[in-house]
């Protein structure tokens, strides 16, 4: 007896792979979506510590009158 395969074009198939394909779309959107917004919470992130910093030179001349410079770094 040979089997018959359902037919690929009929309802319940294209519901199917419409739902699959939809799904999977979804999911890829999503994970982009959230890469995007790490990269962009990073980026914000090291922006803010860059702000937040203060670069204070205080300069003297030494023996050989050679101006050396030397920074303190001070987090707020």
């Amino acid at each position: 007896m040979i089997k018959s395969f359902p037919d690929p074009w009929s309802q319940e198939w294209f519901i199917f792979f419409l739902f699959v394909g939809l799904s999977t779309t979804l999911f890829h959107v999503f994970c982009l979506f959230k890469d995007v917004v790490k990269h962009h919470l990073i980026i914000e992130e090291k922006y803010l510590q860059l702000k937040s910093t203060v670069y204070i030179c205080d300069s003297y001349k030494n023996k050989y009158h050679h101006y050396i410079a030397k920074f303190k770094v001070i987090q707020l």
